[in-house]
């Protein structure tokens, strides 16, 4: 890495820059505050919390300072290659503060180290799984062979597929260190997918519903990319390589292969990697129904999305793609005006007659005067209708200038207030033959 000599305001922005004395002195102070606060701020918090003396809270905040330094330095000056080299600041975290002020003034503060101790093995050696989490782990184990993800397949197929590419990116590759880092950039991406799928195993335990954690929802959407980077690298080291005869039938060959998917799987819609899913073709019916929403639709506008049958998937679009407020919708009961105790705050919502009803997840047990007094709670400004169905139809036409059909097309209707004789007029229609 060349070095800046001449000291100038620029070379702030530069790993070894250099900078006057008087420049330094207020960066470097700024600095060193910025990383004290970080450091030094949840031992206080959780020191305060746990009643601790002076003497032990600094005995804790010399502890961290001393840790945080050495991880800086290891990540300032690598050692045998651990390390970026860059001044990246280690330090200790707030994930924990909240759990900690409860375990200290509970149980005292060594109930706080031995809980950590505990959970890091139990973590480690997998105990006290719920049975939640093990489902999950064994569905994340099984979608790896049978979720289709590629063209060929499953994850097994797109990892075989992506190490016939890296061995012939070997193969290309000159003897001695270009073929080793053909070898370690295949093994660091390897390790770093479990890790990745590693974190999606606890992702889908502790982030997602019951429902959709044992679904693994979205599954294809968080992992697919990787696989496609991952690709993308080895054919980029495989093509890097292509100087010889036997590099360039290497390649030829690859893209031989990638030809053939195509003929058998056909082309990809979406991408050169996955197949024409839906996913892809719902994203842009909702961009589509959006566009003519916005065209009534400002910035200030509350709009409350209702898609029956839907799993949040085009309710979560629609607060990307709408010009508007997309207002959050409630769980459980709100079937009597009043009765609000067992109505729940949620984002999206199917409008059910019952709480029997299995037909839907994401129930709201709702009637038209409910839905009328939660659109002037809310202060909404209109309603989306974006898929009806029969309940809609029966039951909330009369509130809907037009009436509702469970086969209408996206309608936007503005709320005339709970008075009104017809509370919903009609504002823009969406046509769109995409379901």
């Amino acid at each position: 890495m060349n070095k800046n000599t001449t000291t100038s305001t620029e070379n702030l922005y530069h790993l070894n820059g250099k900078i006057s004395v008087k420049q330094a002195i207020p960066f470097g102070l700024q600095h060193i505050l910025a990383m004290f606060v970080a450091n030094i701020a949840p031992i206080f918090i959780v020191a305060a919390a746990s009643g601790l003396s002076t003497a032990d809270s600094a005995s804790l905040i010399q502890s961290a300072m001393l840790i945080a330094g050495i991880g800086t330095l290891i990540q300032l000056f690598p050692i045998f290659k651990i390390g970026s080299g860059l001044p990246i600041v280690m330090g200790i975290s707030f994930t924990f503060v909240s759990v900690f002020c409860y375990l200290g003034p509970t149980y005292g503060y060594n109930a706080i180290v031995g809980a950590v101790l505990v959970g890091g093995v139990k973590q480690l050696l997998g105990m006290g799984r719920t049975e939640k989490f093990a489902q999950i782990m064994a569905a994340m184990g099984s979608a790896f062979f049978t979720r289709r993800i590629c063209l060929l397949g499953g994850g097994i197929m797109a990892v075989a597929a992506i190490t016939m590419v890296a061995a012939a990116a070997w193969l290309a590759a000159d003897r001695g260190a270009p073929r080793r880092r053909v070898l370690a950039a295949h093994l660091g991406f390897a390790f770093c997918f479990a890790a990745l799928y590693l974190f999606h195993l606890i992702l889908y335990n502790y982030n997602f519903s019951d429902l959709e954690g044992l679904a693994l929802k979205d599954y294809d959407r968080y992992l697919a990319p990787y696989y496609q980077a991952w690709m993308l690298a080895m054919l980029c080291l495989l093509a890097r390589g292509a100087r010889e005869r036997l590099a360039q039938l290497a390649t030829g060959g690859a893209a031989a292969v990638i030809f053939a998917v195509f003929c058998w799987r056909g082309v990809p819609a979406a991408g050169f990697w996955s197949g024409a899913d839906s996913l892809y073709t719902l994203r842009a019916d909702v961009q589509n129904r959006a566009d003519t929403m916005n065209t009534v639709l400002g910035w200030p506008d509350r709009v409350l999305v209702i898609s029956q049958g839907d799993d949040a998937t085009r309710w979560y679009y629609y607060r990307y793609e709408l010009t508007a407020q997309v207002v959050n919708g409630f769980g459980g009961f709100y079937g009597r005006l009043g009765e609000t105790q067992d109505r729940w705050d949620s984002d999206f919502m199917n409008l059910v007659e019952s709480e029997n009803w299995t037909l839907y997840d994401y129930k709201a047990v709702c009637v038209p005067d409910t839905l009328v007094a939660y659109m002037a709670e809310k202060d909404c400004d209109y309603i989306l209708i974006d898929r009806a169905d029969d309940y809609l139809q029966r039951e909330f036409s009369p509130l809907f200038e037009g009436g509702l059909t469970n086969d209408m097309p996206a309608t936007l209707y503005h709320f005339e207030g709970a008075d009104a004789a017809v509370p919903f007029k009609l504002a823009a229609v969406a046509e769109s033959g995409v379901e």
